[in-house]
């Protein structure tokens, strides 16, 4: 028993997770902190899982679709890529809606294509999978830089006073 647990793959990378677990632990105690505001919760844990749960996913779709290139994904892994991919998505819109109260339509649509890639997913080569929601991400990636490039550069060559501390705050009396 004790062999099969120190030869697993997974012995380093778990070991590694819980020595930065405990590392976090002591430099910010109220790591593990976890509290509702508003019927919301918030706090590390919670960040980690809701920024990290649709990079594992499509991480665990493109392992699959890597190691089998040339046959088409299971069902899990398929869904885990595409719907991975869009639940990434579906977490820029939610917080774009909650903070500023306007849906991004483009990424809506690019999340609903997402998901209809699952099927497709289940039906091709595993990296035609993986080059489909890679194009669907180009896509929109080249969409928002030609649609929004005016806004961007306004906000990004603005003089240095206008985005600095208030006058107030930096004058000397």
């Amino acid at each position: 028993m004790m062999h099969r647990l120190t030869s697993s793959p997974l012995l380093w990378p778990i070991l590694a997770l819980v020595a930065l677990l405990i590392l976090n632990v002591v430099l910010t105690p109220a790591f593990l902190t976890i509290r509702v505001e508003d019927g919301h919760l918030y706090g590390s844990v919670i960040d980690i899982l809701r920024n990290g749960a649709p990079t594992m996913l499509v991480a665990l779709g493109m392992k699959k679709a890597f190691a089998h290139t040339d046959e088409p994904l299971e069902t899990v892994p398929a869904v885990a890529l595409c719907a991975g991919a869009a639940l990434y998505l579906a977490g820029h819109i939610a917080f774009r809606l909650r903070n500023i109260g306007t849906l991004n339509r483009q990424r809506v649509f690019c999340a609903l294509i997402l998901l209809a890639l699952i099927p497709f997913a289940t039906s091709v080569d595993a990296i035609v999978a993986v080059i489909a929601v890679a194009i669907v991400h180009v896509v929109l990636i080249s969409y928002e830089a030609m649609r929004f490039h005016e806004s961007r550069h306004r906000v990004r060559h603005e003089d240095a006073d206008t985005l600095g501390p208030p006058q107030s705050a930096t004058a000397s009396g």
